[in-house]
């Protein structure tokens, strides 16, 4: 319960918005600007509000006081009966555990994912894990050490120089057949260069033919 009065401008009575700066008005057709030389607190609204008659908000828990809304805050700081939690997770809490339940136990406060970091009901959390774009996975290929998991971003770099993600040779587009797992691969890099450079050079003068013939066509459609 804030306790703040309100405020008067000419020629309307109205409460302000006090979440803009500077406070705005907040009556239809009021043009008074509300910077602190234009408005004031308006103290017989101020009395005549809190002279309401008020039910302390630990009713429904079974207190009994009834009151002004002036004497509310000097009654809730002897009430020994609960009250709901600001968060509307249906829990009764203790007034001198409010603040405690509502910063570490309620299931609905906003916690923030420790992978993707967005802000997420305690209560979803787990389910929020199923769909986190940043949540580790494990190596599809089981690799060690045994249950490593990496982020989605860096599971693709992590392929590339896994020790059993089987790869084909960077020379298959000229016809090298071998595939095996990275550190194989890599051997039989190193140890077939020489094969390496004869099927290269295979693929160069079958290009090189394949302009040629295209050469060729091209002139006689030149000559025509």
């Amino acid at each position: 319960v804030v306790l703040e009065p309100p405020f008067m401008c000419k020629p309307f009575l109205c409460l302000c918005d006090r979440d803009k700066q500077p406070p705005v008005c907040s009556v239809q057709g009021c043009k008074q600007d509300l910077s602190k030389t234009k408005h004031f607190p308006d103290v017989f609204m101020e009395r005549q509000g809190k002279s309401m008659m008020i039910f302390c908000r630990s009713k429904q828990f079974g207190c009994d006081w009834q009151g002004e809304l002036r004497n509310l805050l000097n009654h809730e700081a002897t009430c020994t009966h609960p009250v709901q939690c600001p968060e509307k997770c249906e829990t009764p809490v203790m007034r001198a555990e409010l603040e405690e339940h509502v910063l570490h136990d309620c299931p609905h406060r906003k916690i923030a994912c420790h992978f993707c970091e967005e802000q997420v009901k305690a209560s979803d959390m787990n389910q929020h894990a199923l769909v986190c774009p940043d949540m580790p996975i494990p190596c599809p290929n089981d690799c060690p050490p045994s249950g490593a998991k990496y982020p989605p971003k860096q599971m693709e770099n992590h392929l590339e120089w896994c020790p059993k993600h089987m790869q084909r040779c960077e020379y298959c587009q000229h016809g090298c057949e071998f595939q095996g797992n990275t550190l194989d691969r890599y051997d039989h890099c190193k140890m077939q260069e020489g094969y390496h450079l004869e099927i290269v050079t295979r693929s160069f003068q079958i290009c090189k033919k394949e302009i040629a013939k295209l050469e060729d066509i091209r002139q006689k459609y030149e000559d025509l």
